[in-house]
């Protein structure tokens, strides 16, 4: 899963380098997560939101991090070796973002709530938390007819 995010996610940076109009950038705040701040740790996890309902055990991303991830329900988040948050994969509509989207909406209320993406297709909206070339924080946002189907929220960018 992890494998298919990072490629997906280089795919959508390479191909979003043409984009006209300036892309606009994240907050800290809309990477909070089941009122959770980016790179919060495990502890602060459990406390927050109890004991995962499954541990999948340490893999390596395309980037070579070794990730483990915590399963809650319509709620996956990964963390580093450090027990830092890396990535959350946010599945239901349980789970709204700092800026009230969710699962479930229609594309047109992103880009409403987040403005110009770094990159855009009928699947896929890309945010990033700066323009800077070696940041690797952002939002991707999956689409299917439509409605947004995932939320993927952290270290999104590859950094091959």
């Amino acid at each position: 899963m992890i494998r298919i995010i990072t490629a997906s996610v280089c795919f959508l940076l390479f191909a979003g380098v043409g984009n006209a109009q300036q892309p606009d950038t994240l907050r800290d705040s809309d990477l909070v997560v089941a009122s959770l701040a980016h790179a919060s740790d495990t502890a602060t996890t459990r406390r927050m939101l109890g004991a995962p309902r499954k541990i999948q055990f340490p893999k390596r991303n395309d980037d070579g991090v070794q990730l483990i991830t915590w399963d809650y329900a319509g709620l996956a988040l990964s963390f580093d070796s450090t027990g830092r948050r890396y990535l959350a994969d946010i599945t239901s509509s349980a789970h709204r973002m700092t800026r009230g989207v969710r699962v479930g909406d229609p594309i047109s209320k992103v880009r409403q709530a987040y403005g110009v993406p770094n990159y855009a297709d009928s699947s896929h909206l890309l945010y990033v938390r700066s323009n800077d070339e070696s940041e690797t924080r952002g939002i991707t946002f999956l689409f299917s007819a439509g409605k947004l189907t995932r939320i993927i929220v952290g270290e999104v960018i590859s950094v091959e």
